[in-house]
């Protein structure tokens, strides 16, 4: 993960090589834990939450916002994800 994502930038092709890690990485575990019917459900809304993340500020761009909406906007979906970090952080602690 930390290859793809060094420069903090994601170009197209790296974009999709982290995806198909993520799905790869995922469906092993589905393989091995096939009792764990939470990881496919987990798997779709992971999809679901960035497709509503880029149709979100997709809509945020057609307005032609000023530097410092934009900038509140990235912050607020940064914080968004912060806390899905935070509960992975927390939640694998306990395994």
């Amino acid at each position: 993960m930390a290859r793809i994502y060094d420069d903090q930038s994601l170009n197209n092709v790296e974009f999709q090589q982290l995806r198909d890690e993520a799905d790869r990485r995922l469906d092993a575990l589905k393989e091995l834990y096939p009792e764990s019917d939470g990881l496919g459900t987990f798997q779709k809304a992971a999809d679901d939450a960035v497709q509503q993340m880029q149709v979100g500020i997709l809509s945020f761009k057609k307005r032609h916002l000023p530097e410092e909406a934009k900038a509140n906007i990235q912050e607020a979906y940064a914080f968004q994800v912060a806390y899905i970090q935070a509960c992975l952080d927390r939640f694998t602690k306990m395994l």
